[in-house]
């Protein structure tokens, strides 16, 4: 069961998560649409853009570690506020080995977001770069 405590509106354009902040709040999208992206030497490189009924922060809570990513309103949104205390009361439920479990999940994602938000740097660059190169070559 959620357990929303709070709500939050945001504007087309507003920042909703900062990447690199702390944070101790999971949110749910209760309407409209978030871009997660991340800086990548400078660049933003987008990792994915999410919709009603996906989770927000939930990495940061669990491994205490400075968000990932940033999260951007596409539209404007809603955000429900999941309650601290009841995720806290769930996660000392878990047994030892499945925290265990749990922070090496979150270290892998973790891995994984920064190896993917650099191929698709990279992938961007090299379509401008092709982009570049062909226009050059046309009479």
């Amino acid at each position: 069961m959620r357990k929303i405590v709070d709500k939050l509106k945001f504007s087309a354009g507003d920042l909703v998560v900062k990447e690199g902040s702390f944070g101790d709040s999971i949110y749910l999208i209760l309407s409209g649409t978030v871009e997660i992206s991340k800086n990548v030497k400078g660049k933003k490189a987008v990792i994915a853009i999410l919709e009603k009924g996906a989770i927000i922060g939930e990495l940061s809570f669990i491994d205490k570690k400075p968000r990932p990513a940033s999260g951007r309103a596409i539209s404007d949104v809603e955000i429900g506020v999941i309650d601290k205390e009841f995720i806290d009361s769930e996660i000392n439920k878990m047994s030892y080995e499945f925290s265990l479990l749990l922070n090496a999940l979150a270290e892998r994602l973790r891995t994984t977001i920064e190896e993917y938000a650099a191929l698709k740097a990279e992938h961007e660059r090299l379509k401008e770069k092709i982009g570049i190169a062909s226009r050059a070559e046309k009479p």
